[in-house]
């Protein structure tokens, strides 16, 4: 009801202020015309050459209204025009998701077929590795064993690796692509996407810290997880981008529940988002990066994500540090 009334308001101040407008003229030809007899501008000559010539009768009354209809038009136009650059923006923005979407779906078929590939050759490794520790702890004299028994250690955390990210990425890839919930716990989510990511952290010289009071969500942990490593994502971009010192490389994922409300923040050691690019980061398509690197609809679509769950994500621009908020309802 109010968008209505503020909708047609706004369509009788625009006839109002044409038609203003438009009873100027025939004033503006009545001067005119005096200076064209020689005469003084007068109300007295005014009017009289008002009387004296239809002409002056008949426009005081249609220009105003030509004038003030033209107004509206004008109104109605340019908002049907955004209304069309908006549902522009609207069908680009679903296309891409769409691609997002049908690109995780596609990662989670490949995942699934990479994991049932590898199953059997991992298998048959920690089995020869399980022979290999058996058979040197039958020698404990041989000087050699404890040697191997340490690597064959270390070969069996790689495996045990290889086979987590194969898990984790094949379940939250088939997560994301659907809309089932379920309830979890929070650190669950957040190490398994830190886990997701650690060699690209261990790449760019990046430490994880965390500080988790856990609570649980009822959530689509893919979907989470995603929001998560959007700002991960993006906060190691900015470190290594920048180049910060050793003591700045870290990203700090900390959880909390303040004032009614469940908070995930992600803390890096960036200075922040700079006020003239702030107040754009949510928009979709919108990004600092080079578009061959970036889509721009990270921040957007983890906004959104948080949306769903009737929270929010926000960038909190009374930290020192670069930092963004998770906030969920209280349960």
């Amino acid at each position: 009801m109010i968008s209505f009334s503020k909708k047609y308001l706004s369509l009788l101040l625009a006839f109002a202020v044409g038609a203003i407008g438009g009873g100027v003229f025939p004033f503006v030809f009545m001067v005119l015309d005096l200076k064209e007899l020689e005469l003084d501008i007068s109300s007295d000559n005014m009017l009289y050459v008002f009387n004296s010539q239809n002409i002056y009768i008949f426009s005081s009354l249609a220009f105003p209204v030509v004038f003030g209809l033209i107004a509206m038009l004008f109104l109605m136009i340019t908002r049907s025009h955004k209304a069309l650059i908006v549902a522009k923006e609207q069908v680009l923005l679903e296309q891409k998701k769409s691609i997002m979407n049908s690109k995780m779906a596609s990662v989670g078929v490949m995942a699934s077929g990479v994991a049932h590939e590898i199953n059997n050759p991992i298998t048959i490794v920690n089995l020869s590795l399980k022979k290999a520790e058996r058979t040197l702890k039958k020698n404990p004299d041989n000087p050699l064993s404890a040697e191997l028994l340490t690597i064959l250690a270390r070969v069996n955390q790689t495996t045990a690796r290889i086979t987590k990210i194969i898990d984790t990425m094949k379940q939250l890839t088939q997560d994301v692509s659907s809309d089932k919930r379920s309830t979890i716990k929070i650190s669950s989510v957040i190490n398994e996407t830190i886990d997701f990511l650690t060699e690209r952290c261990k790449t760019a010289k990046v430490v994880v810290r965390t500080d988790i009071n856990d609570f649980n969500l009822d959530c689509n942990k893919g979907e989470i997880s995603q929001v998560i490593s959007n700002l991960m994502t993006n906060a190691l971009d900015e470190i290594v981008a920048k180049d910060l010192e050793e003591s700045k490389r870290y990203i700090e994922i900390s959880t909390r529940e303040e004032n009614g409300k469940r908070l995930v923040k992600i803390t890096d050691g960036g200075p922040g988002i700079a006020a003239n690019v702030v107040n754009n980061i949510f928009d979709p398509f919108y990004t600092t990066k080079d578009v061959s690197e970036a889509t721009g609809l990270g921040l957007n679509t983890s906004k959104k994500i948080m949306n769903a769950y009737e929270g929010d994500l926000f960038y909190n621009d009374q930290s020192p540090n670069t930092q963004f908020i998770m906030e969920f309802p209280a349960s």
